[in-house]
This record gives structure tokens, sequence and C-alpha cells, in this order.
């Protein structure tokens, strides 16, 4: 569950980023989609296990979310300054 809910997370990213007129947006969307896929591939290493299937997502998007909310504070504190 948590992987697909990461999936409609990412995809709202794009009309969001359109609506607001912010393409950074359109970077954290993709980012979260492209770590979805890495999961998706990740499930076919001989190894893998469910967890694969859960963790990187999680871990993955929560890492991109993060950047993206360093990325968004370090451009307002320019624009201060």
């Amino acid at each position: 569950m948590p992987t697909w809910s990461a999936l409609v997370v990412g995809a709202h990213f794009f009309p969001m980023a359109r609506s607001l007129r912010v393409p950074m947006l359109r970077w954290v969307g993709a980012a979260m989609l492209a770590t979805i896929g890495l999961a998706a591939l990740a499930t076919l290493l001989p190894d893998a296990t469910e967890n694969v299937w859960q963790s990187v997502p999680g871990i993955g998007c929560a890492a991109v979310l993060w950047a993206g909310a360093a990325y968004t504070g370090l451009r307002a504190g320019r624009r201060r300054a």
C-alpha cells in the first residue's frame, strides 16, 4: 500500500507544478516516480522480498521530498538576502 500511495503522490506533482507555475515540482514528481520504478526493478532481483517493494519507495520518496523542501528553503533564503 505505501508504494501505491507514493505513486499517487508523485503523479500529483505534475498538475500541481503546472497550476502553481513551479517547474521544480516536476522534478520532484519525476524523482518520486523513478524511485518507484527502481523499487519495481529491485523486486526482480533473485533474493528480493516484499520488503524491497515497500521500503525502497518509502525511504526514497522521503529523501526526494526532503531534498525538494531543502531546495525550496535555500532558494527562499537567497531571495530575502
